[in-house]
């Protein structure tokens, strides 16, 4: 859904960041010149250095069509990010909408939205960040994740 993010960043003075490479990557940079949107392409980082990279950011925004687990949501989350996701499978099981999040639509309009209602409140930025983080330990830390495979493994072979 990386057209609608760059059309939801047109006609704003906001600096868009895209981390990672892809097939589409001339598509992309010719789509983002022609909306005239300001958009840095990253290539691939390594894991270490993402946390650095992401805190130079306001905000991290996933604005997928759909998501199994989306790790580079939980990534930004534990450092603290306001995070933006769509309303899809695998990021609304994530995001609870206002209180470690903000959710919105697939379209442009809804995500301008959302980065705009979220850029405009610092208020916002401070709740939803600091529960993204509590989140993340609560739920999503080493321990509780082994501990939830290691049950899953185990129903399959006593099952």
């Amino acid at each position: 859904n990386i057209f609608n993010l760059i059309e939801a960043f047109s006609g704003t003075m906001y600096k868009l960041v895209i981390i990672g490479s892809g097939f589409l990557k001339k598509e992309v940079e010719f789509f983002a010149r022609k909306k005239e949107v300001s958009v840095e392409f990253m290539k691939n980082i390594p894991n270490e250095k993402l946390p650095e990279e992401l805190n130079k950011s306001e905000i991290f925004i996933l604005t997928s069509f759909y998501e199994g687990c989306p790790k580079s949501l939980l990534e930004a989350m534990s450092c603290g990010l306001p995070c933006i996701g769509t309303n899809v499978d695998g990021i609304k099981e994530i995001i609870r909408h206002r209180e470690n999040g903000y959710l919105c639509n697939i379209d442009a309009v809804s995500i301008k939205r959302a980065i705009t209602d979220v850029l405009q409140d610092k208020e916002l930025q401070d709740k939803i960040g600091k529960n993204a983080r509590q989140t993340i330990l609560e739920n999503f830390n080493f321990p509780k994740i082994m501990g939830k495979e290691i049950n899953i493994y185990m129903k399959l072979v006593f099952t």
